[in-house]
């Protein structure tokens, strides 16, 4: 396939055990033309050192950055200054893309000039590569068309590792370290003044473990209005919605977030913020609370403790229920 080049962005912190997978998968994908932009962010573990040996091997273009530690915004920033395609995509140096992925996005957004971004399903991995049965098509339905309204109100989703967006859409606008989902002010903004497509297929993979940004994030980061991302949605958000509702569903996956993870004093700061905050919400905020309580019971007990085998059983029988409700 050819047509506009595709700039793919990596940024990269101790990745070194991950990041020559994620690079090689960049090589592969059927779409050219195509260069990639490594940014390692100040890596202690050989990552930069690995970055540089693949460039010398890369069949695309290929540009490796060392920058000073600043996270996955600051990367990002870096990046796009180095890049030079009409398109960008975002890979993350412990993921994996299928060899298709870009060809497929380019697909949908080349030719419309109205759709801003893409995005697809995924699957998700362990730290050694080996399938979880995690399937990102089990979660929110995926955001489509013009879809602002309902990403706010939490009743659709982008699987943001596997954008693909319109870089005329956006400018240079990277990511927002504050947020647990780092560029969720770029995809609000993607898609206001856009639409969104999907590709209906799981064409990533998404790599779970200790060191991930998101799990890290919730563990160490307390409450704040900030980390809901409270300014964009004031920024993109139609005047009509009922914004006390908007900010409670927001801070209320943040709590839930914050329960499911043990993180007792985020939680119970953020729940009385909430409920001083946004009164009439309060039965909501307090029963998202409680279901955070479910979700540590599960992943410290349940899933610790119960075979494997029984799990995948049951998990497959919830979603089969599932399916059959959703069919009536």
């Amino acid at each position: 396939m050819s047509g506009p080049l595709v700039s793919l962005i990596m940024p990269a912190y101790n990745y070194a055990h991950f990041a020559e997978q994620a690079v090689r998968s960049g090589w592969a994908q059927t779409w050219r033309p195509l260069e990639l932009i490594a940014v390692d962010d100040g890596s202690t573990d050989g990552t930069f050192e690995l970055l540089n040996r693949l460039k010398e091997q890369s069949p695309i273009p290929m540009t490796v950055i060392r920058g000073e530690h600043s996270g996955v915004s600051g990367a990002v920033d870096l990046a796009l200054r180095a890049a030079t395609g009409e398109f960008i995509g975002i890979l993350h140096a412990d993921d994996i893309f299928l060899d298709t992925k870009i060809e497929k996005q380019m697909a949908l957004i080349r030719n419309d000039s109205d759709v801003t971004l893409v995005h697809t399903e995924y699957l998700g991995i362990d730290q050694h590569g080996t399938r979880t049965g995690y399937d990102s098509a089990r979660d929110l339905p995926p955001a489509k068309g013009d879809a602002l309204r309902n990403l706010l109100m939490l009743q659709a989703d982008v699987r943001s590792m596997t954008i693909l967006y319109r870089r005329s859409a956006l400018a240079d606008t990277g990511y927002d370290a504050a947020l647990p989902v780092e560029d969720w002010q770029s995809i609000l903004r993607l898609a206001r003044k856009g639409k969104i497509a999907h590709v209906d297929e799981a064409l990533a993979l998404r790599r779970a473990h200790t060191t991930n940004i998101s799990f890290t994030y919730r563990k160490k980061s307390g409450f704040s209005f900030r980390e809901i991302g409270r300014d964009v949605i004031d920024e993109v958000a139609p005047a009509d919605l009922n914004m006390e509702r908007v900010y409670a569903l927001h801070s209320a996956v943040a709590i839930r977030n914050a329960v499911a993870n043990g993180a007792w004093t985020k939680a119970l700061d953020g729940l009385q913020q909430c409920l001083r905050e946004f009164p009439t919400q309060r039965t909501f905020l307090v029963k998202e609370a409680v279901l955070g309580l479910r979700s540590l019971v599960w992943m410290r007990y349940v899933k610790r403790r119960v075979p494997a085998e029984l799990l995948r059983t049951l998990i497959g029988s919830r979603t089969s229920w599932r399916a059959s409700r959703a069919g009536k």
